[in-house]
């Protein structure tokens, strides 16, 4: 356990994915995090397979490329919209920090003899 309270130990976890086993080493409090993830890849890779059936001519490795290029995908789409819902709430944001800081004056000044 660390300063933190957190226990940074690793965890040994072995995840399925297009065929073969990933062996890591995660930190122990990220293990079902990484967990989740795997299963997202592997369903993500399942959709893939039922577009383009005969493996013959896509390929294990393409299978896989496109599944991580899905989940990026999905990734920047979320990142761009937490960006967006960021820069609408800024201005609302900065206007209700400026009231307040102008009632914390008025209040201070009201409170000194």
């Amino acid at each position: 356990m660390s300063e933190d309270g957190r226990d940074h130990s690793l965890q040994r976890i072995t995840i399925a994915i297009e065929g073969q086993r990933l062996s890591l080493r995660v930190p122990r409090a990220l293990e079902q995090r990484y967990r989740l993830a795997g299963e997202e890849l592997v369903r993500t890779s399942q959709s893939y397979h039922a577009k383009y059936p005969n493996v013959s001519e896509v390929g294990r490795q393409t299978y896989l490329a496109m599944s991580a290029l899905d989940v990026a995908m999905r990734y920047r789409e979320l990142v761009e919209q937490r960006e967006a819902h960021s820069r609408h709430f800024e201005p609302r944001l900065s206007q209700l920090n400026e009231t307040l800081e102008e009632l914390l004056t008025q209040a201070t000044a009201t409170l000194q003899p």
